[in-house]
């Protein structure tokens, strides 16, 4: 989640992780953060939710961003399936992408946001178990 989204909603974040769900960090504002100093880095970090993991926007990270995000205690959370669904691509085809990529020890790229995504949720959960997958929190 971003700082400042959380922020903005603090009742859906308490009831997230009331219900089991992993909290991570997005930053505060989801800059590029390959393009800001390392104090930069940092403030937009710890202006995130307090979490274990760090998910840098748009992926972009570097050895500079992966020690400072190490140096808070922190790990870095990556994707192996991108959804797209920050494309507004249609529910049949997030759901084709990522049953087409499934792979063991996949992490799915998706978006609170996207207009599909949480529509689509059931019918992709069910898909991901009918070809033997189990999903499972993410883990360092």
């Amino acid at each position: 989640m971003q700082g400042d989204w959380a922020k903005q909603h603090p009742e859906l974040v308490n009831r997230l992780a009331q219900s089991g769900h992993i909290i991570g960090n997005h930053t505060t504002t989801h800059p590029n953060l390959l393009e800001l100093s390392s104090a930069e880095v940092l403030a937009e970090i710890t202006g995130g939710p307090d979490t274990e993991f760090v998910r840098p926007p748009m992926g972009r990270y570097n050895q500079r961003i992966r020690d400072i995000v190490h140096g808070l205690g922190k790990k870095i959370a990556y994707w192996s399936i991108d959804s797209d669904d920050w494309q507004g691509v249609s529910g049949e085809e997030i759901i084709a992408k990522i049953t087409n990529e499934l792979h063991p020890g996949a992490v799915i790229l998706m978006h609170i946001h996207a207009d599909n995504t949480i529509a689509i949720l059931p019918e992709l959960i069910q898909a991901i178990r009918a070809q033997g997958y189990a999903l499972l929190p993410l883990k360092a």
